[in-house]
């Protein structure tokens, strides 16, 4: 790469390959952002790669502006994809979404004569690796809730949640809840 071609480089600002590299992360995120708990790995790779994104995109920009002193359209769409991003993962919709998708399956495991099970199975779209009927509640681990860290899932509690200790209770929809256990 000669000099002027280096400096071509800086002139224009972050265009759609830079974008379309971005398009992974966000989908990382979303996923992860669908899911009961935390894939805490997944979080930490995904958050260094961003903020690595945000650095060179800050650099490209100021470089684009002291150069060019002009404005452009793709000098919006990373912070504005971002802030959808950050807004779904805020307001629990892919949770939401993916659940409801898998409602039907779920609905029909938790009313059925014995759900309690130690292999992993697919329900709707989430991958549970056991199933623990607790009388008035069924416990659904997802595999990939929360890493060795903890558990989490999803519980079946039609007359209300119980939390055992280090349990975190989230309702979700109607009979449905997600948990996380630290314990």
């Amino acid at each position: 790469m000669t000099r002027r071609e280096r400096l071509r480089f800086w002139e224009h600002p972050p265009g759609p390959v830079f974008h379309a590299l971005l398009v992974p992360l966000g989908l990382a995120l979303l996923w992860n952002a669908s899911l009961p708990g935390d894939d805490f790995l997944l979080i930490m790779v995904v958050t260094f790669l961003v903020v690595l994104a945000a650095v060179v995109w800050a650099v490209r920009v100021l470089a684009f502006i002291a150069t060019r002193r002009r404005f452009s359209w793709w000098l919006v769409v990373a912070p504005v994809a971002g802030l959808v991003v950050l807004s779904l993962d805020v307001t629990n919709l892919p949770l939401q979404a993916r659940f409801q998708l898998s409602r039907t399956a779920f609905d029909r495991s938790a009313t059925a004569s014995s759900p309690e099970t130690e292999a992993r199975q697919r329900i709707g779209l989430y991958t549970i690796q056991w199933v623990s009927d607790e009388g008035d509640q069924i416990l659904y681990s997802e595999v990939h809730g929360c890493d060795m860290l903890c558990d989490a899932g999803f519980l079946y509690a039609p007359h209300g949640a119980r939390a055992d200790a280090g349990m975190t209770v989230s309702h979700l929809t109607g009979p449905w809840y997600t948990y996380v256990d630290e314990g």
